[in-house]
């Protein structure tokens, strides 16, 4: 109510001085009106000076150049971030938070020191694979001469053969070669090689049981050692090498009356590991 008075006050002051009526800009009356004029001149004063309008609600606020609010929508910030306004009181620009470095309010982790690439150790693969080879034929490849039979008198001679991989605590091996195409004939049953062993040389002598004390058996041709592969002409045969690695020096099976399922039996208790070989041979 002072503030309305003291307004009305100001344009009849004005009046006096120039003679000019106080125009409300709205249609209202002049300050020389009587009555309800003056009234309505007062109204038209405060809505000229920001007062309360026709609904009765206040004046709209506009702020001045140098109260500017901040620009939060420009401010584009990352979830738990927060906005830092600068010391004018604006928020930084767009351009100002992408010039800026972030730096997460967490601590480093204890990063290794830098070590040279030809220092660092490989990862451990685990133990190598047991595996079987022959420089006479690769696995599932043609066997030839002379580890084929060129008939019953002439059963030809061992193939070469080597491995690598054998399991830790390996103490001998056993070696069985069998023909699952011929009924499982069996070509070749040996035991006791000792662990130390990585080959088998060819043509392995034809002995029940050599210096070292590795122990042959009886084929089915009926000889002791190797019988190379002789079938009839009706396809191809596999050959399957089979190398077991035993946890033992010894099986202490006889020579020479040992049959291969004896064999099997008594090494089923002891296999660490075993690698096969297949040699393909048809009689043409």
């Amino acid at each position: 109510m002072m503030k309305v008075m003291f307004l009305v006050g100001a344009c009849m002051v004005v009046l006096a001085a120039t003679g000019v009526a106080c125009d409300s800009g709205s249609g209202g009356s002049s300050a020389s009106d009587t009555g309800g004029n003056r009234h309505g001149g007062a109204d038209s004063v405060l809505d000229a000076a920001g007062g309360m309008d026709d609904q009765g609600t206040g004046p709209e606020l506009v702020p001045s150049d140098d109260a500017a609010a901040p620009d939060l929508a420009a401010a584009e910030l990352s979830p738990g971030e927060a906005l830092v306004l600068d010391s004018s009181g604006d928020a930084p620009s767009t351009s100002d938070l992408e010039s800026t470095e972030i730096v997460p309010d967490v601590p480093p982790a204890d990063l290794p020191p830098d070590v040279p690439a030809e220092d660092v150790e490989p990862l451990d693969a685990g133990p190598a694979p047991f595996v079987l080879g022959s420089s006479d034929f690769e696995d599932g490849g043609t066997m030839k001469a002379p580890n084929v039979c060129s008939s019953y008198q002439d059963l030809g001679v061992s193939p070469e053969l080597h491995w690598s991989g054998a399991p830790e605590g390996t103490l001998s091996f056993a070696l069985t070669c069998v023909d699952p195409d011929g009924s499982n004939w069996v070509h070749w049953i040996l035991w006791d090689l000792p662990g130390y062993n990585e080959t088998i040389p060819g043509a392995f002598p034809a002995e029940l049981e050599s210096q070292e004390g590795v122990v042959q058996g009886i084929n089915d041709f009926g000889d002791p050692g190797y019988g190379g592969p002789c079938p009839p002409p009706n396809g191809v045969h596999h050959y399957h090498f089979t190398l077991y690695a035993l946890d033992v020096e010894s099986l202490e099976l006889p020579g020479g009356t040992t049959t291969f399922t004896q064999l099997s039996e008594a090494v089923e208790s002891h296999v660490l590991a075993q690698a096969v070989l297949v040699g393909l041979y048809e009689k043409k």
